[in-house]
């Protein structure tokens, strides 16, 4: 059987989460594990009592959960850093997925260290699925961002197979940039020609996201191309704006520190800003077989 783990802080943020994840794990057919750390960075009597607390929490929330008989759900309670701690119970649970609240900003910790979503997303092994929205039976469009590489290879496999996204519309994106708009720009070529260049460039972007699709046996319901406005983030937010998208996925390439640190920011700036479910795939290592 199949596992989806949940974080929860006891916030209403995390009921959110709770609740997408029920409604995913009664979907997929799979098993439910609520997972809650405790800061270890206090005095040993304070985590002690906060573990008596939270043992109860973590009970009432699981006989909330098992009411409806649909859904085996398990807890685990750790002691640590969150951001080590959720994706290693996780993990040693067996989980495909991991589901956390929505993302909270503060100004002061954030900036320097980043917030607990994107700290478990840098570090988890698993895909992670932040809710966003108010939680509903289903997702019934999802814009799969794609880099036309091994690790949007996966991430697309994955959307296409998880149970939990059976009939959903997939709508495969690749953001380009055009190679050639500065240069136009600064040779002040004629507009008849620019949009010339633009419209190649746009057809040749189209073609590689095809082939990028039927080479590595990828399925989705529309093939979607938007030359970058400078901002990629931004570029996938207005895409999913007009799509109507509930569900935006990110994948990063290999773990080179380039690659990580602008994929990295890309991702971030769709967490601080996204009003739908965002989810977020690992990266691959160098040289890391991409198959499922």
């Amino acid at each position: 059987m199949s596992v989806i783990a949940v974080a929860t802080d006891f916030s209403t943020r995390s009921d959110r989460a709770i609740r997408r994840a029920e409604l995913l794990a009664a979907q997929a057919g799979c098993d439910l594990l609520v997972v809650h750390v405790i800061d270890e960075d206090q005095p040993q009597s304070l985590i002690h009592a906060e573990s008596d607390a939270c043992e109860d929490l973590l009970r009432d929330q699981q006989e909330a959960i098992a009411k409806d008989g649909r859904t085996k759900v398990t807890t685990d309670l750790r002691i640590g850093e969150a951001f080590e701690q959720i994706p290693r119970a996780a993990t040693d649970a067996g989980a495909m997925l991991i589901v956390m609240g929505p993302h909270r900003w503060q100004a002061a910790r954030s900036a320097f260290i980043g917030t607990t979503v994107e700290r478990t997303v840098k570090n988890s092994p698993l895909p992670v699925l932040v809710a966003n929205s108010p939680p509903a039976p289903g997702y019934d469009r999802v814009l799969v961002t794609t880099s036309l590489n091994a690790n949007s290879a996966t991430s697309i496999r994955f959307v296409n197979h998880a149970p939990f996204l059976q009939g959903a519309e997939v709508l495969l994106l690749h953001v380009y940039d055009s190679a050639d708009m500065e240069m136009q720009s600064r040779a002040m070529i004629p507009a008849e020609e620019r949009r010339h260049r633009q419209g190649m460039d746009r057809l040749y972007a189209q073609e590689m996201l095809a082939g990028f699709a039927e080479e590595n046996g990828l399925k989705a319901g529309r093939y979607l191309v938007r030359e970058s406005c400078g901002s990629v983030a931004a570029d996938i937010m207005q895409a999913a704006s007009e799509q109507k998208a509930d569900l935006i996925t990110i994948a990063p390439g290999t773990k080179s520190f380039l690659e990580l640190a602008i994929v990295g920011r890309i991702s971030h700036a769709i967490l601080r800003r996204a009003e739908c479910d965002v989810l977020v795939f690992p990266a691959l290592t160098e040289g890391e077989n991409s198959s499922v």
